[in-house]
C-alpha cells in the first residue's frame, strides 16, 4: 500500500509536525507564504535532513522544488536522457500530447516559463515513483496545457499519492480529493473553499488569486 507518514518532524520552521496519508489520492497543500510546505516538500524528497522525527510509508518521490536547478545550457532532451528507457518512453508520450516537440531540443535557456514548466511537469511525472509533488510547476502554461496537466495528475493519482499546491485556491479545490491547510506546523482538512478562503485572507502573508477561467476535468 502506498501511503505517507509524518512523526513529529522538526526541521526548518517546522515543530513537531505528524501527519498521515493512507490512501492514493490528489491532495492539496495550502498555507501563507512562510508557513513551511517548501521545507515539507523537499523534507519528503529527502532533500533535506530532519532534526528529528521520521518519515515512512513510501519508496521514492518524484519532485522538481523550483526550475533554477535545471543547467540552461542543456536542453530538455539531454534530461529526457538520463532517464530509465521506461522513464523515457512516459516522457516521449508527455511531450507529444503537450506539443513539446517544438523545443526540447533547444537550449533551456530559450524557453518561456510556460516551456520551462511543461518540462519540468513532464520530468516529474516521468521519474518512477509512488508519491508525486507538484509544487506551483503550473503558472506558466495556459489554459489548454493546465486543463491537459490536470487530467495527467488525476490520472496517476489512482495509482500513486500526488501532492499539489498552488495560490490559486479555486483550482486546488476543483482538482484535488481533499484539501489541507498548514499553519503552526500542523495540517488539517479545510471542509470547504469559502472556509479556506477566509483563512487565507485573514492572513495578509498569502497571496490570494482569483482564477477567471474554471477547470474542469472529468
Amino acid at each position: 500500500m502506498t501511503e505517507m507518514k509524518l512523526s513529529n518532524i522538526v526541521a526548518g520552521n517546522l515543530e513537531n509536525l505528524s501527519f498521515d496519508i493512507t490512501r492514493k489520492g490528489l491532495y492539496g497543500i495550502i498555507g501563507r507564504n512562510g508557513a513551511g510546505k517548501s521545507t515539507l516538500f523537499t523534507l519528503i524528497n529527502g532533500e533535506m535532513k530532519l532534526k528529528s522525527g521520521k518519515i515512512s510509508g513510501f519508496n521514492r518521490s518524484a519532485y522538481v522544488p523550483n526550475l533554477a536547478i535545471f543547467d540552461e545550457n542543456l536542453t530538455a532532451q539531454d534530461y529526457i536522457l538520463t532517464l530509465s528507457k521506461d522513464e523515457q518512453e512516459k516522457a516521449t508520450a508527455m511531450i507529444q500530447d503537450f506539443a513539446a516537440n517544438s523545443f526540447v531540443n533547444k537550449k533551456i535557456k530559450t524557453y518561456s516559463l510556460g516551456m520551462k514548466e511543461i518540462f519540468a511537469f513532464i520530468m516529474t511525472l516521468s521519474i518512477s515513483s509512488d508519491l508525486v509533488i507538484v509544487d506551483e510547476l503550473m503558472n506558466g502554461m495556459d489554459y489548454g496545457m493546465r486543463k491537459l496537466a490536470f487530467g495527467y495528475l488525476k490520472s496517476i493519482s489512482q495509482e500513486k499519492i500526488v501532492l499539489l499546491t498552488s495560490h490559486i485556491l479555486e483550482e486546488v479545490y476543483q482538482n484535488s480529493d481533499k484539501i489541507y491547510l498548514l499553519n503552526d506546523s500542523k495540517l488539517a482538512e479545510m471542509p470547504s473553499l469559502e472556509v479556506a478562503k477566509d483563512i487565507m485572507q485573514k492572513n495578509k502573508a498569502f497571496v490570494y488569486q482569483v482564477y477567471i477561467d474554471t477547470i474542469n476535468v472529468e
